[in-house]
């Protein structure tokens, strides 16, 4: 008997329990299937097809719809019974979620005009009476309307038992009407009295249900009746693809790509000519040129973009100016974006600069009107959410949650989160009843759904009117919403285009437009190669990367130095092979690459993995390893590289192990070399890389290098304009000043919005100007322009008289004047300013040459606390000057000289710059931090033992005093530290906010 229905996690701030976690409890109480359906959504439908699909879960999809007008609310469960059912309930739903002020009897007639397909449940007999005879009806019999049976019969209606599940147990109730409690801001006590109605939202065994309903047999049969009814229902994935209506699209793309090869190409080879006429080819059959013209036309919109993913494997998408990474010279197959046997069109992805990706998503929005959406985020509880948002519930004030979570820090840090504390854990660590009752229900909450938000940049194209083909909602803005993710999208048969915001092709834009203004020099038009200069080669492969795209983060600068290697095809190695389940394989892959002899783990992988020394470090590795040892098709390998970057992979993911090792033993594999093999492909789990998109982003990561070396001030300038990167601006100030720069604060008639460079020289933008009014930063630029430079502080107040003084207080006091006026003046100008800014003020009050009230200038130190007050951050020294009493007399080793202290305990003191809590094979928690000084940046590192006896101290600061055992790791030099101590500086000095020196990453 199927149970008619479940209600699932998908329904936010409701339902507690997964898909697959209501199929396992109902197959354990005896029921044959389930039918799961959410409060006016489908979040949850992709998830239900992967069950039906992989594991062959009798699960079926409907929705609970609920209209409200006033105090009315209107119910009624909808269930798709063919795919036209599916459409129109996308239709459906998209009405109720968009149309604001939807009045009831429009509600009604959308139901009646989208029933096509779908079989109605209602339980409400004046609703009952409203649709009978216009749409396909069963009435829903419970509990409390058993009386009207009869008359439903006397209808002609078909009745149907129908309970709307919600609870295993009556121990859910409690973590129900919390839930419900959270979701109306309300306390715990003022929805008790919810307890015994959501009682009837427990399950019932179905022999519970049938004595129950033993008197009205024909409710019971109906529900076997449609159960048959829904056993070959199914969302089928017709792939819907932007563009499939242009006319002629395949001449005009063969006509574009060639146009365009004779761009990319001095001469025309067989080779190029041949493949460009193989892709065409499998792209015309499989009918995509529409949609390559339709990335085409949206890349067009800007000068700089970086296409990514595997479309960077295409000579078309090279030849269209969609990638930019050529798929010839670096070896990319084409069929690792577009195979004759994938069944399922691929995504082709783009980034643009940051700063314009608003832009390209307002064009899309206009040029297919009706036709497109963006993709949703499905935004779950958190460890620390969970927590707190079930603390407040019963009646924790804030500081008493802080303090909770305070005293919880070490549970929460890492993998474990909520799901690891265990009743034992939650007595030891609270102590209390009421704290283990709030623990153990966050524990219950954790990572439900809690809300959808907008995706960054996955849009959704359609041929027709985009409700025909997924259900669209409004979140935050007036820009419909598709309501599932995007691992959910490919599964339903939608093509997205994700188009990303990326900081670093605005930093590679901006240092352009500088050196072109700067010295004429157009890098786009002249035929720069920086994967072939020395100059960009040699910082990257002595780790001198810091602002790089791609290759900034500690870890990858680290590698760098071990591998010292830095061409082309080893940095896409480097880049794939950095992600974090991947950390145990790497200092073997640096021992490989210097020559250490290995074998195999199969004869097989000497060919397949040659490339990169026998180390899975690609996607397209899984694949073809899957293939060759296991046996798997095309088909199955791909989507086990799907599913290896799934975060619920859980059930599925053993499957295709069980798949693995049962092919891999047919074939002869020895079981402890697919035991190993294994391994190395979960390493994949979480986030992965193909090799042709490692290669679009190390291109990028090339050109941004090459402008480094070449233009280190419009680089540093154009990288802290950009607010972009791995690290704080501060950092990048610092790097600055390493590299020999010179940092100025803004300058009234240099600076604009944000920084610029030249020479030796970067000045920072108004924009760093703390609190400064982005009216303000226009004025000026405009006047400027207009009217020419300004020649005194007289002159800029007579120009620029509407500036507001709080604006012209900042401007002073970051030394936007200090070259008009000189550093010394800054107070005479603040007088000036609160004189001239009044009301009838006269400009003849002071006369030529600045005479008049003499204001002593500030002292140094009082300079710095401005600079940290207006900058967030110290221009005229290093952090590290202020602390120097903190340790004088103490031997203190400079980060430049730590490879002459090889093997040696020292003491080092440094400027907390970044930090990277992760994992060990043990689950334990161990750090890697970059710290600074005044001569270099430098690693440290916290195993286990030492993070646990010092993780306190870390969230005291930034300023420390470091303790530990200089190593050496394959040419990467670190601090082995096993103790830490925060600095602080004496009453009376000006405290500085840390986070403006620092930035630290999450597990």
């Amino acid at each position: 008997m199927m149970l008619l229905s479940f209600q699932s996690s998908f329904s936010p701030l409701e339902g507690i329990y997964t898909p697959q976690e209501i199929y396992a409890a109902i197959d354990r109480s005896g029921y044959s299937s389930v039918l799961i359906a959410d409060t006016n959504n489908l979040y949850g439908i992709a998830g239900i097809l992967r069950l039906r699909r992989d594991v062959h879960l009798r699960v079926h999809c409907g929705v609970l719809i609920k209209y409200s007008s006033g105090e009315e609310i209107l119910s009624l469960l909808a269930i798709p019974v063919d795919g036209g059912g599916f459409k129109n309930l996308f239709r459906l739903l998209s009405i109720l979620n968009t149309e604001k002020g939807l009045k009831r009897d429009d509600f009604i007639d959308a139901v009646r005009e989208n029933s096509s397909g779908l079989i109605f449940v209602v339980s409400d007999y004046g609703l009952l009476r409203e649709f009978k005879g216009a749409i396909d009806l069963f009435f829903g019999l419970n509990f409390e309307n058993l009386s009207i049976y009869p008359l439903v019969k006397g209808l002609g209606v078909r009745p149907i038992v129908f309970r709307n599940t919600v609870f295993l147990s009556e121990d859910d109730v409690e973590t129900g009407i919390v839930l419900r409690c959270i979701s109306q801001r309300k306390r715990f006590d003022e929805l008790m009295h919810m307890s015994e109605s959501l009682k009837r939202s427990i399950l019932l065994p179905p022999g519970v249900l049938i004595e129950r309903y033993s008197h009205i047999r024909d409710a019971i049969d109906n529900l076997d009746y449609l159960e048959q009814l829904l056993e070959g229902v199914s969302f089928r994935p017709e792939f819907v693809l932007p563009g499939h209506d242009i006319e002629g699209a395949s001449e005009r793309l063969e006509r574009l790509a060639l146009d365009g090869a004779r761009l990319r190409y001095p001469v025309l080879t067989g080779q190029i000519l041949s493949r460009l006429r193989y892709e065409l080819d499998v792209i015309a059959r499989k009918n995509y040129s529409g949609y390559f013209l339709v990335v085409h036309d949206i890349v067009k919109q800007t000068s700089l973009t970086c296409g990514r993913g595997s479309a960077a494997a295409s000579l078309v998408s090279y030849c269209l100016g969609i990638t930019n990474v050529d798929p010839i010279r670096h070896n990319l197959m084409f069929e690792r974006f577009l195979n004759p046997e994938r069944s399922d069109p691929p995504d082709i992805d783009v980034d643009f600069a940051w700063d314009e990706r608003e832009k390209i998503i307002e064009y899309i929005f206009n040029k297919y009107p009706g036709r497109v959406a963006q993709v949703s985020n499905h935004n779950r509880m958190t460890e620390r959410l969970a927590i707190r948002d079930v603390a407040r519930v019963f009646g924790l004030t804030e500081r008493q949650i802080d303090e909770l979570t305070g005293i919880l820090e070490p549970l929460l840090e890492g993998e474990r989160g909520a799901a690891s504390l265990d009743e034992e854990e939650c007595r030891e660590i609270a102590g209390d009843p009421a704290i283990e009752r709030i623990l153990r229900i966050a524990k219950r909450v954790y990572l439900n759904l809690r809300y959808i938000s907008t995706h960054c940049g996955g849009v959704v194209i359609t041929p027709r009117d985009i409700r025909e083909f997924a259900p669209v909602e409004v979140t935050g803005g007036d820009r419909l919403v598709i309501q599932w993710d995007k691992d959910d999208i490919e599964e339903i048969g939608l093509v997205k285009i994700d188009i990303l915001g990326n900081r670093s092709l605005g930093v590679i834009r901006d240092a352009i437009d500088m050196i072109r203004r700067n010295y004429g020099i157009d890098l786009k038009k002249r035929h720069i190669i920086p994967e072939e200069d020395e100059l960009t080669e040699g910082i990257i492969r002595d780790g001198k990367t810091l602002g790089v795209f791609y290759i900034e983060s500690p870890a990858m600068r680290q590698l760098q130095k071990k591998a010292g290697v830095a061409d082309f095809e080893h940095l896409v190695i480097h880049t794939s092979i950095i992600r974090p389940a991947a950390n145990r394989y790497i200092n073997e892959y640096v021992e490989r690459l210097r020559g250490k002899p290995y074998k195999p783990l199969h004869p097989a992988l000497e060919n397949l993995l040659s490339e990169t020394y026998g180390i899975m470090c690609y996607q397209e590795d899984v694949m073809k390893v899957a293939m060759e040892i296991a046996g798997f098709n095309y088909e199955e390998a791909d989507r086990l590289r799907k599913t290896l970057s799934k975060k619920d992979r859980g059930l599925r993911i053993g499957v295709y192990k069980e798949r693995f090792f049962e092919g891999g033993l047919k074939r002869g594999v020895e079981i402890s070399a697919l035991k190993e093999i294994w391994e190395m492909i979960e390493s994949f789990g979480g986030y992965s890389f193909c090799k042709p998109h490692s290669a679009s982003y190390v291109q990028v990561s090339f050109m941004s290098a090459f402008i480094k070396a070449h233009f280190p001030a419009e680089f540093i300038a154009a990288v802290i304009g950009n607010k972009g990167g791995y690290y704080s601006t501060y950092a990048y100030v610092s790097e600055g000043k390493r590299m020999g720069l010179r940092i100025h604060p803004p300058d009234i008639n240099i600076s604009g919005r944000r920084a610029y460079g030249c020479g030796d020289s970067v000045w920072l933008g108004f924009e760093d100007i703390s609190s400064l009014k982005s009216e303000s930063m226009d004025m000026i630029i405009e006047e400027r322009e207009r009217n020419g430079y300004f020649q005194s502080f007289e002159e800029f107040m007579r120009r620029l008289s509407g500036i507001p003084f709080s604006d012209l207080r900042l401007l002073i006091l970051s030394g936007a004047f200090d070259r008009l006026c000189s550093v010394e003046n800054r107070p005479n100008l603040l007088f000036k300013a609160d004189i001239l800014s009044k009301p009838g003020s006269r400009f003849s009050l002071f006369r030529r040459g600045g005479e008049g009230i003499e204001i002593p200038p500030y002292s140094r130190e009082r300079l710095v606390e401005l600079e940290y007050s207006v900058f967030g951050f110290p221009l005229t020294i290093h952090p590290l000057e202020r602390f120097r009493s903190l340790f004088e007399g103490r031997p203190i080793v400079k980060a430049r000289d730590m490879a002459g202290y090889l093997n040696r305990y020292v003491v080092m003191a440094g400027i907390l710059i970044t930090e990277k809590p992760v994992l060990t094979r043990q689950n334990e928690v161990m750090e890697f931090l970059t710290f600074e000084d005044e001569t270099d940046i430098f690693e440290v590192t916290l195993f286990p033992k030492a993070y646990r006896k010092n993780r306190k101290a870390l969230s005291g600061g930034n300023v420390f005093l470091l303790k530990g055992r200089v190593e050496d790791d394959h040419g990467a030099i670190y601090l082995n530290c096993n103790s830490l101590e925060s600095l602080r500086l004496t009453s009376g000095k000006t405290k500085y906010n840390p986070s403006t020196l620092s930035r630290r990453a999450q597990i």
